[in-house]
């Protein structure tokens, strides 16, 4: 099995999100599953605040073992 990203699965999730987000028949299959404008707004503000938190981390990886040493 091969291992994926953290940026990789970010990157699924923010496809899976936008396309539902503008695509009213995706909404409303996904609306069947409790997952209605709200939640998926909300996922959307996760998924932001993740690509962030991922890009601090990579940040703090690279100043730590960057070639900067």
């Amino acid at each position: 099995m091969q291992k994926r990203t953290v940026s990789a699965e970010v990157a699924q999730a923010n496809i899976a999100i936008e396309n539902a987000l503008n695509n009213e028949h995706i909404m409303k299959k996904l609306a069947a599953f409790n997952y209605n404008l709200k939640r998926m707004q909300e996922g959307k503000v996760l998924k932001e605040e993740l690509e962030m938190l991922e890009s601090v981390k990579q940040d703090k990886y690279g100043q730590q073992f960057g070639k900067d040493r």
